[in-house]
């Protein structure tokens, strides 16, 4: 299933297809940034020896970064739905560069550089990134029609998965082994496309997309009904949830459950193996490429799920691709 013409209504003006697709390059590029935490690994042993940490202290920074990122999702997320994506993206922004700069000074030991201090000014950073995701995919994701969903956020997530190998790439043949100067250019570089890129995501309304209703007893409603849809349906509305009518409900916290089982052993090999990789007697080169591949590895996973649950749609229910994975 591609994203072409024939995909959208009749009734699109040509504005907003210019918009819709102007808005979907800047997502790609706002997504392209915001997965920079995955590269963790690939700076890690030249951190660990800068600061002069024990295996314990940098395996402390990367889950203090690994953990507040993944919380904020939620403080994230209503953010954005009160603020907008503007207002967000150059929030983010902000974050984006105070977090990575601040690691610049503490690795050029002009500022705290004890392993939690550190932790957390990578926290920073992953909130920006976080947030920088949430602008460009949920910025885009309704500007598309739910026959080609899928692909849209198939390529959104896989930029978000390349992302990693990009970086990793330019610390290899630019910066490597100084990660120090390697912080800074992350800190101008990605706050500046995060602030430029967010102020060209428009959100468009596509004729077949389904409105919205608040129900109160919405923690009743399944997040997965048994039609097999990914999305909260109630009598064919899509169904708006507030976070406190999420977290009461059943399915939710199936769901979440679920992706902590399947995401969280790999999100501890993304964390450790630039270590991993050292302690096996790898060089730094070595140590890189695997980043990329997994990185690689990453963005073909996103896109490939992205595309058949869209060509499936109709055969299988979106949860079957979960069940794969």
């Amino acid at each position: 299933m591609s994203i072409n013409d024939a995909s959208f209504p009749p009734t699109s003006t040509k504005n907003d297809r210019v918009k819709r697709y102007v808005g979907f390059f800047a997502g790609c590029l706002m997504a392209s940034i915001s997965g920079t935490g995955y590269m963790f690994s690939s700076f890690a042993p030249e951190l660990k020896e800068t600061m002069g940490y024990s295996q314990t202290e940098i395996n402390l920074v990367g889950t203090i970064m690994m953990v507040s990122g993944y919380a904020s999702s939620i403080f994230i997320g209503t953010f954005y739905d009160k603020a907008g994506a503007r207002i967000t993206a150059a929030t983010s922004a902000v974050f984006l560069f105070i977090g990575y700069f601040l690691l610049y000074l503490a690795s050029r030991h002009l500022f705290w550089s004890d392993a939690v201090v550190v932790g957390l000014f990578l926290s920073l950073a992953s909130l920006g990134s976080n947030g920088s995701y949430t602008v460009g995919l949920a910025g885009n994701i309704k500007n598309f029609p739910t026959k080609s969903r899928g692909v849209a956020v198939g390529v959104l997530a896989g930029f978000y998965g390349l992302s990693a190998a990009i970086f990793t790439k330019i610390y290899q043949n630019t910066f490597s082994p100084d990660e120090v100067q390697l912080f800074r250019f992350l800190s101008i570089t990605l706050a500046a496309v995060c602030l430029g890129a967010g102020m060209f995501v428009f959100t468009i309304k596509t004729d077949d997309q389904e409105d919205t209703i608040n129900v109160h007893a919405a923690e009743k409603a399944p997040l997965v009904p048994e039609g097999g849809a990914m999305h909260i349906h109630m009598h064919g509305k899509g169904l708006d949830l507030s976070p406190l009518s999420l977290i009461r409900n059943r399915e939710f916290w199936l769901l979440a459950v679920t992706f902590l089982c399947i995401t969280g052993p790999g999100l501890t090999v993304i964390g450790n193996l630039g270590s991993l990789a050292i302690a096996l007697g790898a060089d730094s080169t070595t140590q890189n490429d695997l980043v990329i591949v997994l990185s690689v590895a990453n963005f073909s996973g996103r896109m490939i799920f992205g595309v058949l649950s869209d060509i499936f749609a109709r055969r299988v229910s979106r949860p079957f691709f979960l069940l794969v994975s």
